[in-house]
């Protein structure tokens, strides 16, 4: 009889312990630091029902507890200034910092267990102390928006490129402000994005390969790269063919020099403030189909390497170019060409804009253009400021004559610019050639 108690106590504390075991691995873990008696786990919505424990981390038992059947927002008292591990099991669809409460309590997402997750938007928002040493991955099949998930989390940079995040259709600022965090991310799939903007807005250390993502269907990427400081990957070949806002994509991404030729633009609305203060980048923009465009506003301002043609541009639907060009680095020769450009009607444009106000090109030196930007502003009601003309232009010869002469003639040159003789010599050669 005893050996049959026995058995069945031994069999009872292994069930149990299996049971506990199993609890454990499914269990969403994180550990925090209490600074005062409580910590707060912080909901939104409704759909709860879980169960709780936490354990002092530091073997004393003190504050150690559970509970169980919550439907909300959650607080455990009665603790000391300690570590503390909270598990929680069952139905926990969200948590949610959003920058408040206990944010800077929570230190680590030790497992994310078989909690299926429905929202991660602004969930870690605010956690200035918190890392993820988890290796495994939180399931997000039935999660649409990682919106702001680890915004302002200065001291994040674990890898999460394992997570699957194909259902994912919102990433809008998901590392804004995350200061630390430089991992790769080149092996997500993301078949149903939509918007990633500010997405890197303020990452300042992130420096990580994209060139793997498929953005098919994007709409959304203004303020992406915005003050990502460190950021030089190519992303020549995202899909922007929907996109219609470029605001402030590269603005302060003071590292970004890549080529973005391959960007369709044909369906671009407004490039304001797109390249504001990249003050590294230059790269050739030309083959741009920039024919819906608006606004232009402060798009290359402070942009002090830029210095290319964006004569061939179709500027004919633009009604804001206010600072576009303010002290950015355009040559005497490509300011040149692109205010002739934009005089021209050519293919298929139509027309030449009118009214467009406070385009300051500081700086900006003109020699050849000088009949096409008085053309702006006399025809089309164009306030050109800040540029000059140049001090030396290379001369413009409107005729010959003769046009053609024998050895030793004189040749007069008609045309201006002209410094020192106005009248050359050629020694047989004729002056047609």
């Amino acid at each position: 009889m005893k050996n049959l108690i026995l058995i069945a106590g031994i069999s009872t504390y292994l069930m149990l312990a299996f049971e506990f075991s199993t609890q454990a691995q499914n269990s969403f873990i994180t550990t925090w630091q209490t600074n005062d008696t409580q910590i707060t786990i912080p909901t939104s919505g409704g759909g709860y029902n879980y169960d709780i424990s936490w354990t002092n981390l530091s073997g004393s038992g003190i504050g150690d507890g559970l509970d169980n059947g919550i439907t909300g927002s959650y607080t455990i008292s009665g603790l000391t200034t300690d570590t503390y591990q909270v598990q929680i099991t069952g139905t926990f669809p969200r948590i949610n910092f959003n920058n408040s409460g206990d944010k800077d309590k929570i230190l680590t997402i030790a497992e994310w267990g078989t909690i299926q997750w429905s929202s991660m938007e602004t969930a870690f928002y605010g956690c200035t102390n918190l890392t993820v040493p988890a290796t495994d991955a939180p399931d997000l099949s039935n999660v649409l928006s990682l919106n702001q998930m680890f915004r302002g989390a200065t001291t994040f940079n674990e890898s999460i490129e394992h997570w699957d995040v194909s259902n994912i259709v919102l990433f809008f600022g998901m590392f804004w402000d995350a200061t630390s965090y430089n991992q790769p991310l080149n092996n997500w799939t993301l078949t149903n994005v939509k918007s990633i903007s500010n997405m890197f807005h303020g990452a300042s250390s992130f420096n990580q390969p994209l060139n793997n993502w498929v953005t098919t269907g994007l709409t959304d990427i203004k303020v992406m790269f915005k003050n990502a400081v460190s950021f030089n990957q190519s992303v020549n070949n995202f899909d922007v063919s929907l996109v219609q806002d470029f605001a402030g994509t590269f603005e302060g991404a003071t590292s970004f020099d890549q080529p973005l030729n391959n960007w369709d633009m044909s369906s671009a609305n407004t490039l304001a403030l797109m390249f504001y203060q990249a003050s590294s980048f230059n790269q050739d923009l030309s083959s741009w189909d920039v024919s819906k465009v608006s606004t232009m506003g402060f798009m290359f301002g402070f942009a002090g390497s830029f210095n290319q043609n964006l004569g061939n541009w179709d500027i004919g639907e633009v009604a804001s170019m206010t600072d576009m060009l303010f002290r950015s680095n355009l040559s005497v020769s490509n300011y040149d060409n692109t205010l002739i450009g934009w005089a021209t009607i050519s293919g298929s444009e139509i027309q030449i804009p009118t009214g467009i106000t406070s385009f300051r090109a500081f700086d900006l030196s003109y020699c050849n253009a000088e009949i096409a930007r008085q053309f702006l502003i006399d025809s089309q009601g164009w306030e050109i400021t800040l540029d000059s003309k140049a001090s030396i232009c290379p001369p413009t010869i409107t005729s010959f004559s003769p046009t053609s002469a024998a050895a030793s003639a004189t040749v007069i040159l008609t045309g201006t610019d002209f410094t020192g003789a106005t009248a050359v010599s050629f020694g047989g050669t004729p002056a047609s050639s």
